[in-house]
């Protein structure tokens, strides 16, 4: 009897660690369903250890890197704040559509 309950226990702290790294995928911008399922089969803490080597999308998302340091900005940066680099000023489409269209010279 003590046996079994021991190994019940272990069936439900590797299902919660796996749901745990499910949420924890989430939060890095990765899909909750697919790590959970991947802890669950493999192990909580291979996923875990594979989860930590990957790079957290969430960070990630929003930002580019500068071409002259290569340091991490935001993406509606116009100067990087590491080395001074001036981006280019993009322009909406909005901009571009209610320009006017430069004229022939053609009578």
């Amino acid at each position: 009897m003590e046996n079994n309950s021991l190994m019940l226990l272990q069936l439900v702290l590797w299902f919660g660690i796996s749901l745990l790294i499910g949420l924890w995928a989430q939060k890095r911008g990765r899909s909750f369903g697919l790590w959970a399922g991947l802890a669950l089969i493999i192990s909580p803490l291979l996923s875990g250890l594979i989860l930590i080597c990957l790079k957290n999308l969430k960070y990630l998302a929003g930002k580019k890197a500068c071409p002259r340091c290569a340091e991490l900005v935001k993406q509606d940066a116009l100067v990087c704040r590491f080395c001074g680099y001036e981006f280019q000023a993009q322009q909406g489409l909005h901009e571009t559509q209610s320009k006017e269209l430069p004229q022939s010279n053609v009578h």
